[in-house]
């Protein structure tokens, strides 16, 4: 180890923060041959004897090959620790193993949670073998990493905060380029608190004399330095490569690497030679069976002669062994060798692979059946190609990322094989699966397209196949929040005859019923199809889609103000759920959903956890659970447990949870930081979702909950004018909303009304229009006396909502918000207000709303009230901070940069320069470094 000391020293620092019990990520980067395995390996043989479990493991760079470096860790862990064992820590998400591990699980598992309980499985077995003893994995060249293993080591990174793990990635830097996806993978984990990045620089000319030194065993003339500074560049492994082509007894060393690398091959016998070249076709590894097969098949050697050559190739270091065949001891060995194979015979070599796995029957399918599609494309055999990439793209247990790259191979040769149909059938048909493994690869615009082009190709008179493919197009539209699923499900409903009924009418009605709801909040049609689809399902003994019609039923009952009777209805939907993960995980959303809007806060969070638990008894709860997050948040909010709410939402979104629960987490995020106190960064945030603030609201429940906190901002800017205009954009789609969804921001808009108006007024009469025409569920009686006193804002009806919050079941928020409004009113009149302002502060202060404290402290300052006792101390600087600043500052006292804060705290890196300088501000200070020593100082007080 020459030059890479500080490198080592780093690593074992941070296996140190993780042997305290969290996890810690490490991408090692550096340019091909700059020491990344060597570094990595020394550091594994240091830890020998130590009490910490070390793994290997590395991506190829094969196409259709998932998962290789977690399917290579889990069998390395069932050597150590049993079949059994590793099963047992998989726990309920066992059975999404079988994708790798077939031959001990084969449990089945639904196609649409398959890929989930995967996830959930080997974050298990990894967190549960770092408490055997804390685990150091390594992962080898990260830029060959297919896209499923991406997501994967993506996923463990940010659920596996709390083992003690420390996961080592490396991956060459000059590999990445601009549209290199491993580039986008990197920045994305890159903004997370637990990621460090170490980079290998190249070697100084001290240090390059000093592994000549170790490497030719004696002190290298002048000349030799500085050729092989200038053609190494600096890099360890080009420098190695030069050393040992002038101690192979040449007068002058070669130009380049690959000269270097040449002559290295070209010392070996040609019959070693020939060999080498026929590995290299087969890629940077190759099994001895196969190998043989092949050799054979070229004729050019007996096994006699073949083990002698891999002995030779052995022995000179260009292969080394593992425990079934051979790998390239180099990437670039394994690159130089095969760019040197002849057009002609490269082409016969992959015949010769194809035909070699065609009759090994007993390597593992999903294998087998990529590689044979494709040495077949390399052998420009096209039909061939084509079937195995066929067969390859419907084989069940190949990753979905993988499936669509072999249907995206059989549809680049579908001109070029003569009559493809007759193969794999109608091109709408292909496209429709290519489709579906799209959205089970969770590429959600790329399955559109998919469809969308099956759709086109679709025969006239294909009723059935084209309203299956209206479905899936309604599904992805509604995923990526756009408009026009109901069209397309109503497309498909019209396609299916209601009689006889069939499976395929009950799916496209149940598509139906829930985009209804979605994308129009259409009460009748949406009741009048759910009870359609509940008969249906019933008449064909379909549970789950019976669920689900129960579960729509019961959205819309609750949402046109019938509670006790959707309550009711989506407690029929729980029992047929059962059995089924995506149809139960839907019954604790929507459930927990219709208790809150019912105004049932309690029950809401519980049937919340409920479904968080549930979810863990499928084995899903990093996922799954993940999307009932924001359904527990909201009532823990409207119950006053903010904190507990907040940490629910931040780590649900560690996880990146789908793009509409993503959009329902930020937004309660946005929320808090606004009752908080830092309107700035709620506003920032919102910016974020401000294109879902459209005319045509594409999606009522995403868009309200964007033009909720766009109405709070502009009242606590007090900018009435902006509130108005979105008051507006909620009153033009009044019929599509959910009942329960109006009456705060009909709070907020009577507020801006009575300041625009001047008092009462015509928009005033607006809002109270709208409110007679509301429905009479069980959170008006919450709000209405709010929206009665904003609009009339008499003394007397603010002592009336007052009064109404005094031991009220509703959002806690409201009783300091109406204390603060009572208050101005009663200033304004020249009325004592200290004790409505000492105990809505009081009340505020409970809360943690920074926000509501602030202006209740204003509003006594105007007035020049005399303050209680309690509120007369003088308030330290601390004080003035909200709980998010509070944070931010324990940061800075860490010596935390701006971009740190930002990860750690999941925000942008410009809110956490916002939240700085608002510290600095308040604390009238000019930098951090004073900032810092004023919190440690008034920590020390306060303790």
């Amino acid at each position: 180890m020459v030059g890479r000391e500080p490198q080592l020293e780093e690593l074992h620092r941070q296996l140190g923060a993780v042997a305290g019990g969290s996890s810690r990520l490490i991408l090692v980067g550096g340019d091909t041959g700059g020491g990344k395995t060597t570094l990595v390996h020394a550091f594994a043989s240091r830890l020998v004897g130590a009490d910490v479990a070390v793994e290997l493991t590395e991506c190829v760079p094969l196409e259709g090959l998932a998962y290789a470096p977690i399917s290579q860790l889990l069998r390395r862990m069932i050597d150590v620790h049993g079949a059994d064992r590793v099963l047992a820590w998989a726990g309920a998400s066992r059975g999404g193993l079988s994708a790798l591990l077939p031959d001990l699980v084969a449990t089945p598992v639904a196609p649409e949670t398959l890929r989930l309980q995967l996830y959930e499985a080997v974050a298990h077995v990894i967190e549960q073998a770092s408490r055997v003893r804390p685990l150091v994995l390594i992962i080898e060249d990260l830029h060959w990493a297919d896209q499923s293993t991406r997501q994967l080591l993506g996923f463990l990174t940010r659920a596996l905060v709390d083992a003690p793990v420390l996961m080592i990635m490396t991956f060459r830097r000059d590999e990445l380029t601009r549209r290199h996806p491993v580039r986008t993978f990197l920045a994305e984990i890159g903004r997370l608190p637990q990621v460090r990045r170490i980079e290998l620089p190249r070697l100084s000319r001290d240090e390059v004399t000093e592994l000549l030194i170790n490497l030719i065993g004696r002190d290298p003339d002048q000349t030799m330095i500085e050729l092989i500074m200038q053609r190494s560049e600096g890099v360890p492994y080009f420098i190695e490569e030069l050393a040992r082509s002038s101690q192979d007894g040449r007068d002058a060393l070669p130009d380049s690497l690959r000269d270097a690398l040449g002559l290295r091959i070209q010392a070996l016998s040609d019959e070693t030679q020939a060999v080498l070249r026929i590995a290299a076709i087969g890629g940077i590894r190759v099994d001895h069976t196969v190998l043989e097969g092949v050799a054979r098949a070229a004729g050019r050697t007996t096994a006699t002669e073949l083990d002698a050559a891999l002995r030779e190739a052995t022995d000179a270091q260009v292969l080394r062994t593992d425990e079934t065949g051979y790998v390239f001891s180099h990437a670039l060995l394994q690159e130089t060798i095969n760019e040197d194979v002849l057009p002609g015979q490269r082409a016969r070599l992959h015949a010769n692979y194809a035909t070699v796995l065609e009759g090994l029957t007993h390597l593992p399918e999903r294998i087998r059946v990529t590689e044979i599609a494709r040495h077949w494309f390399g052998a420009h055999d096209q039909k061939l190609a084509f079937c195995w990439a066929l067969r390859a793209a419907r084989t069940t247990d190949v990753a979905a990322h993988e499936s669509l790259l072999m249907y995206d191979r059989v549809l680049e040769l579908w001109d070029q094989v003569e009559a493809p149909e007759t193969i794999a059938g109608p091109r709408a048909d292909v496209l429709q699966a290519a489709a579906e493994q799209a959205q089970a690869a969770v590429e959600p615009e790329r399955a559109l397209a998919l469809i969308n082009e099956s759709l086109a190709e679709s025969a006239p008179d294909d009723h059935e196949g084209r309203a299956a493919r209206l479905i899936i197009k309604a599904r992805l539209l509604t995923t990526l929040i756009r408009p026009g699923s109901v069209a397309a499900a109503r497309q498909a409903v019209a396609l299916v005859p209601a009689d006889p009924p069939t499976p395929l009418r009950v799916e496209a009605l149940n598509r139906l019923a829930i985009d209804v709801m979605l994308e129009l909040g259409d009460q009748v049609e949406g009741l009048a199809v759910a009870r359609e689809l509940i008969d249906l399902s019933r008449r064909l003994g379909l549970p789950a889609l019976e669920s689900h019609g129960h579960n729509s039923a019961g959205s819309v009952l609750v949402a046109a103000g019938q509670e006790e009777a959707g309550l009711a209805e989506l407690a029929l939907a729980e029992p047929l759920a059962r059995g089924d993960a995506s149809t139960m995980i839907r019954y604790y959303i929507n459930g927990s959903d219709a208790e809150y809007w019912a105004g049932r806060y309690r029950t809401a969070a519980a049937t919340a956890r409920a479904g968080i638990d549930a979810a863990y008894g499928l084995g899903l709860d990093r996922t799954m659970g993940a999307m009932l997050a924001g359904n527990a948040a909201w009532p823990l909010l409207a119950l006053g447990d903010w904190a507990e709410a907040g940490r629910i939402v931040d780590t649900a979104l560690r996880l990146e949870p789908p793009a509409k629960h993503r959009t329902h987490l930020r937004m309660i995020r946005g929320w808090l930081t606004l009752w908080w106190g830092d309107v700035a960064a709620a506003d920032q945030l919102l910016a974020e979702f401000r294109s879902m603030i459209t005319e045509d609201l594409t999606s009522p429940q995403y868009g309200m909950m964007a033009l909720g906190l766009e109405l709070w901002l502009g009242r606590w800017t007090e900018d009435p004018d902006r509130t108005w205009r979105a008051t507006g954009q909620i009153l033009r789609h009044w019929d599509r909303l959910h009942g329960g969804m109006v009456f705060e921001p009909l709070a907020v808009a009577a507020w801006a009304a009575r300041l625009l108006d001047g008092g009462p007024g015509e928009r005033g009469e607006v809002v109270r229009d709208h409110l007679r025409r509301s429905l009479p569920m069980t959170i008006r009686g919450f709000w209405e006396p709010v929206i009665e006193a904003e609009l009339e804002g008499t003394i007397d009806l603010w002592r009336r909502a007052w009064a109404a919050t005094d031991g009220s079941d509703g959002p806690v928020v409201i009783r300091p918000y109406v204390g603060l409004r009572l208050a101005q009113v009663l200033a304004d009149a020249g009325e004592a207000a200290a004790e409505v302002i000492t105990d809505a502060t009081a009340a505020a202060t409970t809360l943690g709303s920074g926000l509501l404290v602030g202006a209740l402290r204003e509003a006594g300052r105007r007035a020049g009230l005399v303050p209680t006792e309690e509120s007369s101390a003088p308030a330290g600087p601390l004080d003035g901070l909200t709980p998010r600043e509070r944070e931010v500052l324990t940061l800075v006292a860490k010596g935390r940069t701006n971009g740190e804060i930002a990860r750690e705290l999941v925000i942008s890196t410009k809110t956490a320069s916002v939240h700085v300088s608002n510290i600095l501000t308040k604390f009238g200070v000019t930098n951090r470094g004073e900032a810092a020593a004023l919190a440690h100082h008034l920590s020390a007080d306060q303790s």
